[in-house]
């Protein structure tokens, strides 16, 4: 009987390579997964500690590459052709994200109690654990290792455009337009105390103005983009009047 230990596994999305695997220090299978019983602990995808879900696996003795050579550092980089379309990639990609966003956002809550509660180790912890976090994601997204969590999400935004973009195309009625706002809260709701403007720039320049005010409270841009899709339609027949009198 095999050994559950025995297996191998992955975070990455059947049929879209692996490139999280390929990322993390762990010892990899010939199918470029990661050798369970050999997970380190500087691991942050695989390791038991960081509490997340494998999307992939299968026994070591049933491995599709098996008779294969084990992946060195001249095989890493070979990635297989994505079996999904731009779409799919897209959205798989932007929910692997917001999965980790949500779990650094119970990090962070956990943080809080425990500066509550006085745990400075926990806190140091888990400060550390959000930080490698915010590190890999922003490495991953391309924006270098320093992107601060505003910028993260901003691309994760634009990743989740760009999938909604690639779905067949409805009939605009009007091109869309853009605009962007500075926004500070208000009796438990966001306001709008700058803009509309169909300049980022201005908006840019509206926030700068006002962060030196908001000493006591956040202040954020927004962006907004407003589209116009023809739902109901109708053409008059060929050769009719506007009076509706016949020709």
């Amino acid at each position: 009987m095999t050994n559950q230990t025995d297996r191998h596994i992955g975070r990455s999305f059947p049929g879209m390579g692996t490139d999280i695997e390929d990322a993390c220090p762990c010892p990899k299978a010939p199918c470029g997964l990661v050798v369970l019983d050999e997970v380190t602990e500087a691991c942050d995808q695989h390791h038991w500690s960081a509490a997340k879900t494998m999307r992939q696996g299968h026994p070591a003795d049933q491995c599709p590459a098996a008779g294969l050579p084990a992946i060195t550092d001249q095989t890493a980089d070979v990635t297989p052709p994505p079996a999904l379309t731009e779409e799919g990639r897209l959205r798989a990609r932007v929910e692997v994200l917001e999965e980790d966003a949500d779990r650094d956002q119970g990090l962070a809550a956990t943080g809080a109690r425990c500066l509550l509660q006085g745990h400075q180790g926990q806190i140091e912890s888990g400060r550390a654990i959000v930080e490698g976090h915010r590190f890999a994601l922003s490495v991953k997204l391309g924006l270098g290792t320093a992107a601060p969590w505003d910028a993260i999400h901003e691309r994760v935004a634009d990743l989740s455009r760009m999938a909604d973009e690639t779905q067949p195309a409805e009939t605009e009625a009007h091109a869309p337009t853009t605009t962007w706002a500075v926004e500070v809260p208000l009796r438990g709701t966001w306001k709008t105390s700058g803009g509309p403007y169909d300049d980022r720039d201005w908006a840019l320049d509206s926030f700068e103005l006002s962060k030196p005010h908001a000493i006591d409270r956040p202040v954020r841009v927004v962006r907004a983009t407003t589209t116009y899709t023809v739902e109901a339609e109708h053409q008059p027949a060929a050769g009719a009047r506007q009076d509706g009198a016949t020709p």
